[in-house]
């Protein structure tokens, strides 16, 4: 059987945290196994375990993928630091105080408190606690299903060339 290193696959798999979309495409190329990984930040710790899927089961050819997570509507990626917030802010009004500022203009309290929450270490990134067992099986899953559907396309495609080759034989032997 001729397999060609052409291929495509989509899955879309879900749980009630996030859906996971994987997107494979496959190309010829003279180097064995050539690839390129789009994915979110927080899966960078499952990289190799994710590139090890793809190598064993793709084995050959340039290969896309990409690796979508669209995560569940009232699941908090970011929380704000509330303590942090609290001392930025006193540590502006006291600032306000010093300087013998009016810190009764709302204006101003505003801006203190705008301030307070841009600050740069206020938000905590929850993203790594998605990455449970259950949501890196699911992952892995879809990608295992992504790759099958890219070798059926990748069979299909060569059951052509095979076909193609054997025309052209027959075409060469009859000259």
């Amino acid at each position: 059987m001729i397999y060609s290193m052409t291929g495509y696959g989509k899955s879309e798999k879900s749980n009630e945290q996030m859906t996971v979309i994987v997107e494979i495409k496959s190309l010829n190329s003279k180097s064995g196994l050539d690839m390129s990984l789009r994915m979110p930040h927080f899966l960078k710790s499952v990289e190799l375990e994710i590139r090890n899927v793809l190598g064993d089961k793709l084995l050959r050819g340039k290969v896309d993928a990409n690796i979508q997570i669209d995560i569940r509507e009232g699941i908090i990626l970011k929380q704000y630091k509330i303590e942090t917030i609290k001392n930025y802010f006193l540590q502006l009004k006291q600032i306000v105080d010093e300087l013998h500022l009016s810190d009764n203009n709302p204006y101003l309290l505003a801006a203190l408190f705008k301030e307070s929450i841009n600050a740069s270490n206020t938000l905590q990134n929850n993203e790594e606690e998605l990455l449970t067992e259950e949501n890196k099986n699911l992952i892995i899953q879809t990608i295992d299903e992504t790759c099958d559907k890219v070798n059926i396309f990748r069979q299909k495609e060569g059951e052509k060339l095979e076909k193609d080759i054997l025309n052209n034989i027959q075409g060469i032997e009859q000259l």
